[in-house]
């Protein structure tokens, strides 16, 4: 057995604290919205509304989609 000695003591106030768990914030499209009027409500532009969804065409969404906000 080692010597208690050369055992190394971990105090708590030495510990990184834990990340906090992200939260991801979603919207479901509703009837007549374009992913412009969406990005205008939530205040996000639009290109990131895009990328974050991976929408190459924003004619392309549709009522119920669920949307990732950024």
């Amino acid at each position: 057995p080692l010597p208690t000695s050369t055992i190394p003591v971990i105090h708590p106030t030495s510990l990184a604290p834990l990340p906090s768990p992200t939260l991801v914030r979603t919207y479901v499209v509703q009837p007549y919205e374009t992913l412009y009027d969406i990005a205008v409500k939530l205040h996000v532009s639009l290109e990131a509304l895009a990328q974050a969804n991976r929408i190459t065409d924003p004619t392309t969404i549709q009522p119920g989609d669920l949307l990732i906000i950024p």
